[in-house]
């Protein structure tokens, strides 16, 4: 398979495994250890762009919905964590390049080290952890809870590295395609007994309404007034959920802001046992953080990360005077 076709694959993989189907990020990242393999023979400048781009296209397939931000800080994003990646990936080149015989361990080493130090300082982003992918089958992956996500890391890349390998090693195929079944099927197995156990265990169900608006290009006031009217005569449930950003921005300090809230007082007051729960971005110091708003007849409630987005939440002091002037 040729290389430009290899990066496509793993691109469209990679957004189909983080938003739909965490499973298929097994064969996304055989195609990134295949290609990494392949690129082990280059000269370091080469096997460093072509990791740099598989990075690129690594970040722009899971996180592409930054640039629906601002192009500069989506790119500055892509840019920044493709370049952070390529640490673990040189010093596994320059340790592993003569005897490849070892990069496997060396690899799954630096790597889990990364994933680790990236989550823990400024500039954290631990979407991009590779255990993180199977979120949307959490249900296959409730060993997490005594191991932790990073294992999970570590039984992906162990699983994408034997289904190359059981191509790439003819005469090892039945020992490669037993290993990824094992290591494939065990775990699984003890989640969905877990799953299944604990689903059971104390469950209380919760009906709730979800509310999103049509038009995401309206006032705040013009969406609450919108919520009121779609919903004073719904017959709701106890609790109605909205969007991530329902109002944008909020300054909590500003008297100006109660005009948003009066159809949404007024709709509490004809339906009194109701609370509203919806996202909002809280405006604070010419920054702007994702925060929750839960909000009933008789009290609301802010709630904001404790870990805020680079750049465009936080900036560390190093920075602060060079983004001040852009």
């Amino acid at each position: 398979m040729k290389l430009p076709i290899k990066y496509f694959l793993f691109g469209l993989l990679s957004f189909i495994s983080w938003n739909y189907l965490g499973i298929l990020f097994i064969p996304a990242f055989a195609l990134f250890y295949s290609i990494t393999i392949q690129s082990l023979h280059e000269k370091w400048y080469v096997f460093l762009v072509r990791v740099f781009f598989l990075g690129f296209v690594f970040n722009v397939s899971v996180t592409f919905w930054l640039m629906g931000i601002t192009w500069w800080e989506s790119g500055l994003a892509y840019f920044v964590n493709s370049l952070t990646m390529l640490v673990p990936f040189f010093l596994t080149y320059i340790l592993t390049r003569k005897n490849q015989y070892y990069f496997r361990a060396v690899f799954l080493t630096l790597w889990v080290l990364y994933e680790f130090l990236h989550s823990q300082w400024d500039f954290a982003w631990p979407w991009l952890t590779i255990g993180h992918v199977m979120g949307n089958m959490h249900y296959l992956v409730q060993w997490y809870s005594f191991t932790g996500v990073y294992f999970g890391t570590v039984w992906i890349i162990l699983l994408g590295s034997f289904l190359i390998e059981i191509d790439y090693k003819k005469s090892l195929q039945r020992k490669n395609f037993f290993r990824f079944c094992i290591l494939l099927v065990l775990p699984s197995v003890v989640s969905l007994y877990l799953y299944s156990s604990n689903s059971q265990k104390d469950a209380k169900k919760i009906n709730v309404t979800c509310y999103a608006p049509e038009k995401s290009n309206t006032t705040n006031y013009q969406k609450t007034k919108k919520l009121y009217y779609d919903l004073k005569n719904y017959d709701t449930n106890p609790f109605i959920i909205c969007p991530e950003v329902f109002l944008e921005p909020v300054n909590m300090y500003s008297g100006f802001q109660q005009k948003h809230f009066f159809y949404i007082d007024k709709f509490l007051n004809d339906k009194p046992e109701t609370t509203l729960i919806f996202g909002t971005q809280l405006k604070w110091n010419r920054k702007l953080f994702n925060s929750i708003f839960v909000k009933n007849k008789e009290e609301s409630l802010y709630r904001i990360k404790q870990k805020f987005v680079p750049i465009r939440e936080f900036i560390p002091k190093a920075l602060q005077r060079m983004f001040d002037v852009w």
